[in-house]
């Protein structure tokens, strides 16, 4: 996917009243403690590829989360971590 298409992609999910949740929000849903919003939809971004930040970036113009799976391998810093954090979750993977 070309970030032109990302971007597009992203407008597409606000346009269309989709609203991005992370696996917690899901979790706490399915056992009762918080509602799901209207449309929700998680998007998932695996692996730890370094263009995962690229990702991120594009996501937060749009205001819509990711949850990131990082193996035990990915070589990220842990402010590289946490920066993703704020643009979702980080779970294992």
């Amino acid at each position: 996917v070309t970030p032109e298409q990302l971007e597009a992609q992203f407008a597409w999910l606000n346009a269309n009243g989709y609203v991005t949740v992370t696996p917690s929000e899901l979790l706490a849903a399915l056992d009762g403690y918080a509602p799901l919003p209207p449309n929700p939809v998680m998007l998932t971004v695996d692996d730890g590829w370094a263009s995962q930040h690229l990702f991120a970036e594009a996501a937060a113009r749009h205001g819509v989360r990711a949850a990131w799976f990082l193996p035990d391998y990915a070589a990220f810093s842990p402010d590289q971590i946490r920066a993703l954090h704020t643009a979702g979750e980080v779970c294992g993977h």
